[in-house]
């Protein structure tokens, strides 16, 4: 019967259908079973052929092993794997090294940074030290130069024409000079005496020895000298005066050489400049004096030494001795700037000539008025000379005296 004419069948329209639809579901079961079964025999033939095809390509190639190559197989997949995990770890330890290696780079470049600050800085302090070094060996080489002017010594010449402006006597001149680094040097008269006379540039307190020697064979057929011991100067104090020569000696000098053409000569020489404490303006009139004189063997007659100074008020005091024929003559000089207005004032000292080597001294007690043509307080005849110079009587020690000087001011 057929479901497709439900007009003519009306009554068993519904059943023929359904019947007919369940029999078309099996069917179509049974193809997809059917289907399903012939996939599966396709796929297993496939598999099949697939192996064969496999076991001839290996045949053909000679590829078939045996268990015992199967195993060596094996065992060379085994060592593969451990040479490749082997690999692997090494990997990790060379990235490790370079790691580490990368860490101990950047900790010696800072350590390069480091060092070649610290040797720039060390080379900066040393062309500081080099510059310093050289600033001292320039300073040095000057002082040597100095020194060895100093040691040769500078000749004052007086000529005919310059010993005419001495003639007037109770004027001050100056007469020839040098200069030798800070220091400018000159002789000057004032009242009818003659005076080395020192003026210092600097401003650092120094000490200065120098000496006179004086050559005037006409008069005085072996030379004498004059010598100055760490004598004081700084900013404020910037001019030295020292006494050469009296009146009555420089009337002899010019009356033996002012008729003729020869002429007489001072040798000045530095001995020393050396750096001092600075010593402040006094406002004390008195004071206690204490100076050591070298060389007293050595002296010749009109030799003579002067102490360092002493100031008390705006005077300078020094003790000064001078070599007598049979004597030794020991005076305080005091002394106030001699360009200035006129000055006078009274003094009493005590000079004391110490031993060394016994017990006993010598000591003289005077007053005298102090003006700019009389600076000098003290005894020609102090000591007779073959008494000083006797070792028994024990006034050396090393060929030095000792003299004490105890000065007081009194403002006339």
């Amino acid at each position: 019967m057929n479901c497709e004419n439900p007009i003519r069948e009306p009554r068993i329209r519904n059943f023929v259908c359904e019947t007919e639809e369940r029999r078309e579901g099996a069917e179509e079961e049974r193809c997809e079973a059917r289907a399903k079964a012939l996939e599966v025999a396709v796929e297993e033939e496939r598999r099949k052929t697939e192996d064969a095809e496999d076991e001839l390509l290996r045949v053909a190639l000679g590829l078939g092993e045996t268990p015992e190559e199967k195993r060596k197989t094996e065992d060379l997949e085994r060592r593969l794997s451990e040479v490749e995990d082997a690999l692997r770890q090494k990997d990790v330890e060379v990235e490790e090294a370079l790691r580490q290696k990368d860490v101990e780079v950047e900790e010696a470049l800072r350590e390069k940074d480091g060092l070649r600050r610290q040797l720039e800085e060390k080379e900066q302090a040393l062309e500081q030290r080099v510059r310093e070094l050289q600033r001292k060996l320039d300073e040095a080489e000057k002082e040597n130069k100095e020194e060895r002017e100093r040691q040769r010594g500078k000749i004052i010449l007086l000529t005919a024409d310059q010993l005419s402006l001495l003639k007037d006597m109770n004027t001050a001149r100056q007469l020839s000079g040098f200069r030798l680094g800070e220091f400018e040097i000159h002789l000057q008269t004032f009242h009818r005496q003659l005076y080395l006379v020192m003026r210092y540039s600097g401003s650092r307190p120094v000490r200065v020895s120098a000496e006179v020697r004086l050559v005037a064979t006409k008069v005085w057929s072996t030379p004498s000298k004059s010598t100055y011991h760490e004598d004081y100067m700084d900013g404020t104090r910037q001019k030295s005066q020292g006494y050469v020569l009296g009146s009555g000696d420089l009337t002899k000098v010019l009356n033996a050489y002012t008729r003729t053409s020869d002429s007489f000569h001072f040798e000045v020489r530095i001995l020393q400049v050396v750096p001092s404490a600075p010593i402040p303006e006094s406002s004390e009139t008195g004071g206690v004096l204490q100076a050591g004189f070298p060389g007293i063997p050595t002296m010749v007659p009109l030799d003579e030494m002067y102490s360092g100074p002493h100031f008390l008020r705006n005077t300078k005091c020094r003790i000064s001795i001078q070599r007598e024929p049979d004597h030794l003559g020991i005076w305080v000089e005091c002394l106030r700037d001699l360009s200035g207005r006129p000055w006078s004032f009274k003094v009493t000292y005590t000079l004391t000539l110490n031993r060394a080597r016994k017990k006993g001294k010598r000591l003289r007690t005077g007053t005298w008025i102090v003006t700019q043509q009389n600076i000098f307080g003290g005894w020609v005849d102090f000591i007779f000379w073959k008494e000083l110079v006797d070792p028994g009587n024990g006034w050396l020690s090393g060929g030095a005296i000792n003299v004490t000087a105890n000065v007081k001011i009194n403002d006339v």
